[in-house]
């Protein structure tokens, strides 16, 4: 088999597995308590404990899976790195539709997607795929 293709395959295995993962994460996050003193600016609480409490831990998943994806394949692409996150934005796409389109619904669940996006970078911009 072709090490591009065989590198995809385990992509897209890790990526629905780190799927499976965020739901778990994304639901001890939900689970979180806010803060008394977060009464006076809730969006902002809600975006700062939905950094912290699901971000990083979806950061560090995600850091595993591509240390995987880097140690299965010499020539590793952003593509890799795109077809790892790929699921996890399908089902927050997916079940984001079914909630209100506010703006706080998207400022609070923004971090998390915005720190996914920069690992992305940041691993393919370690590999030398993309060049700044």
């Amino acid at each position: 088999m072709n090490e591009k293709i065989k590198l995809l395959i385990v992509s897209v295995l890790l990526g629905l597995l780190f799927a499976y993962l965020s739901v778990i994460i994304l639901g001890y996050s939900a689970a979180y308590p806010v803060p008394e003193f977060a009464q006076s600016y809730p969006i902002m609480a809600i975006s700062a404990i939905d950094l912290i409490v699901a971000g990083i831990p979806l950061a560090i998943v995600f850091s595993f899976s591509a240390q995987i994806i880097k140690r299965v394949g010499k020539n590793v692409g952003y593509l890799s790195y795109i077809l790892l996150a790929l699921p996890f934005f399908v089902i927050s796409i997916f079940f984001g539709s079914f909630g209100n389109f506010d703006f706080a619904f998207f400022a609070a669940t923004i971090p998390k997607h915005i720190v996914i996006v920069f690992c992305i970078i940041y691993f393919a911009k370690r590999q030398g795929v993309v060049k700044a």
